[in-house]
C-alpha cells in the first residue's frame, strides 16, 4: 500500500496526463448528462471546478457528493469543510445537491465513515468483480441510525 505525504501520487498524475493524449479523457466545464441516469454537477466550493454525481438507482435519485461535502455534518448543519476556495458555492453546493437528493437519505458525502453504517455491504460479498472490498448498496434504502435494521439487509442475506 502506498503512503501518501501529498494530495496526489506523481505516478497518478503521469498515467492520467497519458490517459488525456490517447484520448481517454473527456472534460465537462458544468453540469452534463454522461448517459441517461448519470449526471454530473457542477458544484465548486470546496475547489474551483468540483463536480458531484447524480445517478438514478432502484430506489430512485442517489447523489454523491464528492469533496463538496466530506460529512453529512458539513451539508445538514452547514458546517464548512475547513479547506474552501469559495464559503458562497460551497453553501449553496450544499443546498443543490440536498434538493437534488430530495432526502439525506439520498445523500452520500465524500469521507463520512458512517456512509458505511448507513449502506450496508450488499450481501456480504462483493457484487461484482472490481467492485472495492467495502462497497456499499446504495439501491437500498439507508437507516435512519447506526443501530436501525436496514431494509435491506434481510433481502441481502446480510
Amino acid at each position: 500500500m502506498r503512503r501518501c505525504a501529498h494530495a496526489y501520487h506523481v505516478d497518478d498524475v503521469v498515467d492520467l496526463v497519458r490517459l488525456v493524449y490517447k484520448d481517454r479523457v473527456v472534460f465537462h466545464d458544468g453540469d452534463a448528462e454522461l448517459a441517461p441516469g448519470i449526471q454530473l454537477l457542477l458544484i465548486g466550493g470546496h475547489t474551483k471546478g468540483l463536480q458531484s454525481v447524480r445517478v438514478h438507482t432502484a430506489r430512485g435519485w442517489i447523489v454523491l457528493a464528492s469533496d463538496a461535502a466530506h460529512f453529512y455534518e458539513n451539508a445538514e448543519a452547514g458546517r464548512l469543510f475547513p479547506i474552501v476556495y469559495d464559503v458562497p458555492r460551497m453553501l449553496e453546493g450544499h443546498r443543490r445537491l440536498l434538493t437534488l437528493a430530495g432526502s439525506i437519505d439520498h445523500f452520500v458525502p465524500g469521507h463520512d465513515p458512517l456512509v458505511m453504517q448507513r449502506y450496508p455491504r450488499h450481501g456480504g460479498r462483493r457484487r461484482h468483480r472490481r467492485a472495492a472490498p467495502r462497497a456499499a448498496a446504495l439501491d437500498c434504502r439507508a437507516a435512519q441510525g447506526a443501530s436501525q435494521t436496514f431494509a435491506c439487509a434481510a433481502r441481502s442475506g446480510a
